[in-house]
This record gives structure tokens, sequence and C-alpha cells, in this order.
């Protein structure tokens, strides 16, 4: 377990596949956990061969990151960033890179 981090996992029995319940409860965990836990990751996988789930984390904004094997099954790994997290990271690192650019008096201010 990583900490900041979460993992997304479902399953759901055949009488109820098709009726977008992976998709609304995914919505619904990746909500409370940005929003609630501050998780900065959420992370997810996928038998390759399972279009639809495949397609579920797709559509809730999870980027593939990585295909393995594993257990005689390939999978896909995903993950999906909080966006808050990433400006707020994205705002240090150009706080960061902008301290001591700057030279000469405040009269003269210039970048280099």
């Amino acid at each position: 377990m990583i900490p900041g981090e979460g993992v997304l996992a479902f399953y759901l029995a055949r009488p109820y596949w098709g009726r977008g319940l992976a998709t609304e409860a995914g919505r619904a965990f990746i909500q409370f956990g940005f929003s609630e836990l501050g998780l900065s990751r959420i992370v997810a996988g996928a038998n390759v061969e399972n279009v639809a789930s495949n397609r579920v984390l797709r559509k809730l904004g999870f980027v593939w990151i990585y295909t393995g094997e594993g257990g005689g099954n390939s999978y896909h790994d995903y993950e999906l960033r909080n966006p808050s997290a990433e400006a707020r990271k994205e705002a240090r690192s150009m706080t960061e890179r902008s301290s001591g650019c700057w030279t000469r008096s405040a009269s003269e201010t210039r970048m280099r």
C-alpha cells in the first residue's frame, strides 16, 4: 500500500453486466477518494481480454500505464491522478524552478 494512493477494483455477476453499475460505482469511488480522502492517485487493472472493464476504466478517465503478464493472463494497469493534487504539484515545481532566476535590484529586475 502506498500512502495517498487508492486501488479501484470491481466484480459484477453476469446478470448485472451492461447496466452502467461499474461506471456509476467507479465515479463515486473516484469522487470520494479525491475529494474526501485526498488521494493523489488511483490505480486499477483489468484483464486484456475483458473489453468491457477496460472500456469502463477509460470512460472514467484512467490512463493506460503498463501491460503485463501473470498467472497465465495478460493485464493492463491504469492510473488516474487527482487533478487538484497535480495542479498543486505543478505550482510547487514552477515555484522551485523560478526561485533564484531573478537577478539585479528590484528596479532593474529581469529574467536571466
